[in-house]
């Protein structure tokens, strides 16, 4: 009897591994139950892991979860299911145009620290900088953007309406809060001004 107990007791292990893991607690239990718990424990830890996937952009194991990575702090909740396609083209590949100054940053003229641009204030030493030097900046490093990413032939097309990814004619859907446009045909993303 008491052997008994003891083998109900350690299928709990395989049951609370699994559910930690993101696989069902009760199934592994009676997998433990009817097998052994300790063939179950060890087979639990050897199977991939579903309460966390990899993030697209530095690869770090994320909780299925998360919407922003804890590490690369990229955004993931634009992100489409896995396997979504959409003319003829996974979601995850389509390229955005689109200026952010988030990921730009600027060296501390006070301590030689990096931050970000945006910055009014360094997090390390406090200096304040003048709001319309940041702004300046700001636009200085959207005009290199632009000028980088939006070719002479790219906004030409976008001039004459074609987009530039898949030749579609006038098929935009235009956001003016966030001075953007997005073909309907490809998904691309342009600046609304060119």
């Amino acid at each position: 009897m008491e052997l008994f107990v003891l083998w109900i007791a350690f299928s709990l292990i395989p049951a609370v591994l699994a559910s930690k893991r993101g696989r069902s607690g009760p199934a592994w239990f009676f997998i433990g139950l009817l097998i052994s718990p300790l063939i179950a424990t060890i087979v639990v830890v050897a199977i991939e892991d579903l309460s966390k996937k990899r993030c697209e952009a530095c690869s770090q194991q994320i909780p299925v979860a998360a919407r922003v990575c804890p590490f690369c702090k990229k955004d993931l909740a634009d992100a489409s299911p896995a396997g979504a396609m959409t003319a003829s083209r996974p979601a995850a590949v389509w390229r955005t145009h689109e200026f952010t100054p988030d990921n730009l940053a600027k060296k501390c003229p006070a301590c030689a620290e990096t931050i970000k641009l945006e910055a009014l204030v360094c997090r390390f030493c406090g200096h304040k900088f003048e709001p319309a030097e940041v702004q300046a900046s700001i636009q200085k490093a959207k005009a290199d953007y632009e000028e980088k990413v939006l070719r002479p032939e790219m906004k030409d097309r976008l001039s004459r309406g074609l987009c530039p990814n898949c030749d579609a004619y006038n098929a935009w859907i235009t956001d003016a809060q966030k001075n953007l446009r997005k073909c309907e045909v490809c998904g691309e993303q342009y600046p609304l001004v060119v």
